[in-house]
Order: structure tokens, then sequence, then C-alpha cells
């Protein structure tokens, strides 16, 4: 190695140790402010008064490059005196640069019309990263989900069949912990399929990057009416993913006329053709089903019990 190139190399690692330097200094900044939302108690319980106890929208504190600071993310359930199940609030830090993997998530389960059970379901999208991609001030978490959800009233109940296809709802974008969402869907629902999408590194982070923001959009989504045909748990999963997807993978989501949008396709609206539609479109590598409660529990257990959780009622 001549001189010159000697001095070259010197001076790049130096500029490599002093990057490193300060990003772990700015991860260790960040990391300091992760509990001071909730330190005192929780600072939004008045905004959030008589509203449906296990959503919020997730705000967005503070972002310095690939770190973002996040408060009302959910990680546990408890029950109040009343009885009431009630979403446990904190604040988590997450470097979106340590996405490594995203599985589309079906809940599944039955409404009752008359005599009969209508299958219904419920779309999320996980996000599982790399060791630090999520911290919180009771831990790390590997994994966060993104649920549309129809945002009401505390006395107010979701009915998919007739409220929802009318302006009933506004619409919440609400933001947790993986384990969390396994383990509340083991036992609110009766099944649930998961479908891992073959996305390469760019797609994965610009679909993280697309939930975060319209998760952090509060004025838009409350501005947003829920519909279970048009903008509901499960089309705007379909919606958001097409956002990152070349031309030739996206899902048709409507059927047109001279261009224009007509009807949505069966297969991005109602859950019982969601599976069909994912797996036949190529992008899935992987899909399991998972009956509840046992089946669901011992999947949230078995790949992300290390996880910090702030429990549920069934502890």
């Amino acid at each position: 190695m001549t001189k010159t190139r000697a001095i070259l190399f010197l001076l790049f690692c130096f500029s490599c140790a002093t990057f490193a330097s300060a990003s772990d200094g700015l991860y260790q900044s960040m990391l300091q402010k992760l509990g001071d939302t909730f330190a005192a108690g929780d600072p939004f319980v008045e905004k959030y008064e008589g509203m449906w106890p296990q959503m919020r929208y997730a705000v967005c504190r503070e972002r310095q490059g690939d770190l973002i600071l996040i408060d009302n993310f959910r990680n546990g359930r408890y029950e109040d005196e009343e009885g009431v199940t009630r979403g446990k609030w904190t604040s988590a830090l997450v470097d979106v640069s340590k996405v490594n993997r995203v599985v589309f998530q079906l809940n599944i389960f039955h409404v009752k019309m008359g005599p009969m059970n209508y299958k219904a379901g419920h779309g999320q999208m996980i996000f599982e990263f790399d060791e630090g991609g999520i911290m919180t001030p009771a831990g790390e978490v590997s994994g966060m989900v993104f649920s549309f959800e129809a945002y009401r009233k505390d006395d107010v109940a979701y009915d998919p069949l007739i409220k929802g296809l009318k302006k009933t709802y506004r619409m919440t974008l609400v933001v947790s912990a993986v384990r969390e969402s396994l383990r509340r869907a083991a036992v609110t629902d009766n099944g649930v399929q998961l479908f891992e999408l073959d996305l390469n590194e760019t797609e994965r982070s610009n679909l993280l990057e697309a939930f975060l923001a319209e998760s952090f959009d509060e004025e838009t989504l409350y501005n947003t009416w829920y519909h279970t045909t048009r903008s509901s748990c499960v089309t705007n999963q379909f919606r958001v993913l097409n956002t990152v997807l070349p031309e030739e993978k996206r899902f048709k989501e409507y059927h047109k006329i001279f261009g224009i949008n007509v009807i949505r396709t069966l297969g991005t609206t109602f859950p019982r053709r969601v599976g069909r539609t994912l797996l036949g479109s190529g992008i899935v590598k992987w899909h399991q089903d998972f009956e509840c409660p046992n089946g669901m529990t011992d999947y949230a257990e078995e790949n992300f019990g290390h996880d910090a959780f702030l429990g549920d009622p069934q502890q």
C-alpha cells in the first residue's frame, strides 16, 4: 500500500468511527427521552375520555434520521374497576432501518346474522425488526403492528353490516406491539391467518414509512369515514401496500369502466376472500393458519415471548 493510499484509508476509518460515535450518541440521547411522556402518568387520558378505550392516534414526538420517538404505542391491556378492557399505552423508540420482515395478519371472527354466522375478519400489517429496532421504557420489542380501526365512542358497538355502511365511524390507525396484538387476537377472535410478504429491502422500508406517515396524520384519519366496503381495515391495507409495489405486482382494487373506478374487487374487500387474493398474488413467501386461543397464543409466545410486555387481563 502506498503512503497516499494508507493516509486515505486511515482518514476513511476515522470518518467511519466518527459517524458511528455520533450515531450512537444520537441514539442514546433519544433513548433517554423515551420515558418522558408517561413518566408522571398518562397525559392523553382527558383527550380520549369517552372514546373506545383500546384505540388512540399515534404521535410522532421526535424524528432524527432513522430514529423516531412514538407516543401512544399500545403494549398491553387491563380491566378497570368496571370490568372495561383498556389499552396500556406507552412510548417507543423505533429505528426504521432495522425492519426485516413484513407479515399481513388477518384475524377471523364471526358476526351473528339471525340464525347464521357471517365470517368476518380484521386486517393488520406486522413489521418485525432486527435487534435494537424498537425500544420501550419496559424494554425491547421485536415488532410493531398497524391496524386501521373504526374510531368511535365507548358506548357505540362495532357493526360492520349496517353501521359500517353508513357514516357512523371515524378512522384511526392504531400502532401496537406485535406480541400484544397476537395475544389480543388469541382471546377475541376465532382464528388468525399470517402471510409473510416477499418484499425487498426498499419495499419493506417504504411500506413502513407509509404506515408511519398515515398513523401520525390524525387530522386526515379523523376526517375519513370508515366504510365496510370502501375504507375498512382490509381495503386500506391493500391501498397502502399497493403504494410500494411495482405496477405489475399491485393488487387490483377496483373494477373500472372507461378508466373510472366503479366497484371494489371482492378479493381486496371481503375478509373471506383475502387469503385467496394474497396467495394468488405471488408475493407471499410463507403463510399459516392458527386456531384461537391456543394456537395463536403458542405462536406469539414462541416467537415474541422475550419481548417487553405490559400484560393483559388474562395474566
